[in-house]
């Protein structure tokens, strides 16, 4: 009856009153309680509402410590220096589920746990106060599904302000307690002395909340890693360089230890980076690691197109309908080329292919009145390749934007797709793409058939040196696994085309390097033709065989 009236008078305590009142009466409400469980004659635990009490008589009791209360996930341990020798002992403890809202801070924090407390009572001889050994108390966070840092919250205890001749008030201090542990569903606290506790987020700035996270990375998933940045970032008012720095620098931290199949942890990762820079209040570039960004402040814009990225060799520039006739705007863009990042991102088994390039982006703020897909004039994307020294043909690549793919209750995901991207150039060591919208960019090769590679290398071999054909070509062909007539036809075809486009001119040196390695990939494909029984077209090459073409026979 006793819990069931407190409750009752909880309940009705209106959240429009003041906050003196309000505290006063919950204040009251604890002291009352506290010293009524003391009184309870024997062991027993009540469950009513929300609040639950335990009554602990120790007549007895031997080692260090002893756990007092063991409730859905929270509990309080009390050090054995507490009873004094003094026994018998009564301890009175509580969980409180349902004064959040009423002995939150005015500051606008709100408790995330239930409120815990222990009183005990050996007549007069318990030691509650300077302990050496701490009161251990547990708590399960309340409806708190998303990670925390353990330096963004504090355990604290209500600190009571008795009065003579008014009701007795109070206020959560930390003096004496200390966060031990944090494992996202719950928090370990050490206090050294008995009260009233609960878990209270702390007021943290953005850049020491960065900083604490980067600190902290190896408690957390990926996932969790991502969340925490995500929130700091949606906290942020005024970006400086130092934090811009820091949340660069964090991101690439989290990538670097990512597993190669965490596709939607990045993608919330390139979500958050990109609603980030649109808050950088002016127009500059940042460069840490393997991450550049580039924020254009646009107060004024007249002409067809404006570029808004141009770093070692990669750029992006947009069409002017992109501002819809409305400005000022906002552009932010990256450029992604951390290896890892770059794996992360590549198609995944039985698909081998890996991007050729690193990820660009951008993304733009006009007060909603961007046009930002479905343009008429495109985007224009320009990649210089990554490790990639061999020449490639244009047939062979694709330019690619991760198509983002959204859930009510999953991280974001995406997908390599090609819908309103074209290849517009290439020149061995860059390729340009226009796109009809804006997202985030990349080249990915394309699966080709041999037969296609060959007619595709034929096709563009004006485009090439020599050497860079033959390399093609040994490529090609060490990628052939049924060889038909008409693959070697083919073959025989280009590399006399080859070899007549060998300028007279040429160094000796240089002419006699692409002739053996004409000669040696000729060899080589040779040995592999593979056995079948006859030698009709588009059949595999079968017994001793002889083909000319040109001025190349070859017998098999």
């Amino acid at each position: 009856m006793v819990l069931r009236t407190a409750e009752l008078i909880i309940d009705e305590l209106h959240v429009n009153e003041t906050v003196t009142v309000k505290l006063s009466v919950a204040t009251q409400f604890l002291l009352s309680l506290d010293t009524f469980a003391l009184k309870v004659a024997q062991s027993n635990s009540f469950d009513y509402g929300n609040t639950f009490l335990n009554v602990t008589r120790n007549e007895s009791f031997s080692g260090e410590r002893l756990t007092v209360l063991n409730y859905k996930g929270n509990s309080l341990s009390l050090p054995a220096m507490i009873f004094n020798n003094s026994l018998p002992a009564t301890v009175a403890s509580f969980v409180y589920s349902n004064l959040s809202s009423i002995l939150s801070p005015s500051d606008g924090r709100k408790l995330i746990s239930p409120v815990i407390s222990a009183a005990v009572d050996c007549n007069g001889a318990c030691i509650t106060n300077a302990l050496t050994e701490p009161v251990v108390i547990s708590f399960i966070l309340s409806e708190h599904t998303q990670p925390i840092l353990s330096s963004a919250i504090s355990c604290v205890f209500w600190n009571i302000e008795l009065s003579n001749d008014s009701l007795p008030s109070g206020f959560w201090d930390n003096e004496g307690c200390n966060v031990a542990s944090v494992d996202q569903q719950s928090v370990t606290c050490h206090c050294n002395h008995f009260a009233h506790f609960a878990i209270l987020p702390v007021n943290q700035s953005p850049i020491d909340a960065l900083q604490n996270l980067f600190e902290e990375l190896d408690q957390f998933t990926p996932e969790q890693s991502i969340t925490l940045l995500g929130n700091i970032i949606n906290e942020v008012i005024n970006i400086t360089v130092d934090v811009t720095q820091m949340v660069l620098k964090t991101a690439e931290l989290i990538v670097n230890k990512l597993p190669v199949n965490e596709t939607g942890t990045v993608t919330q990762l390139l979500v958050s980076l990109e609603a980030f820079a649109l808050k950088v209040a002016q127009s500059t570039p940042f460069d840490y690691g393997n991450t550049f960004s580039n924020v254009t402040q646009i107060e004024s814009f007249s002409g067809e197109r404006l570029t808004v990225l141009d770093y070692n060799g990669n750029s992006l520039s947009l069409p002017a309908k992109i501002f819809n006739n409305s400005l000022p705007a906002t552009v932010a863009s990256f450029v992604y080329r951390g290896n890892n990042l770059l794996s992360i991102l590549s198609p995944t088994e039985p698909d081998s292919r890996k991007l050729i390039s690193p990820v660009i982006s951008a993304t733009v703020e006009c007060n909603g009145t961007c046009i930002t897909s479905e343009l008429t004039e495109p985007v224009v994307i320009s990649f210089a390749l990554l490790r990639h020294t061999l020449p490639i043909l244009s047939s062979t690549i694709s330019c690619v934007f991760w198509n983002i793919t959204r859930s009510n209750d999953l991280l974001p995901s995406g997908f390599w797709d090609t819908e309103g991207c074209n290849v517009a150039s290439v020149n061995q060591q860059s390729v340009t793409c226009h796109c009809d919208h804006l997202t985030h960019f990349a080249i990915l090769p394309v699966n080709q058939s041999p037969i296609g590679a060959l007619q595709s290398l034929f096709e563009e071999l004006d485009q090439f040196t020599p050497v860079q054909s033959i390399e093609l070509l040994d490529i090609i062909i060490n990628r052939v696994i049924n060889i038909t007539v008409d693959v070697t036809e083919m073959v025989l075809r280009t590399a006399e085309l080859i070899i007549n486009e060998l300028p007279t001119n040429e160094l000796v040196t240089v002419k006699l390097s692409v002739v053996t390695q004409f000669l040696v990939s000729l060899d080589t494909f040779a040995l592999n033709l593979a056995q079948s029984t006859n030698l009709t077209q588009s059949t595999n090459l079968a017994q001793s065989t002889s083909l000319d073409f040109g001025n190349i026979c070859e017998k098999i």
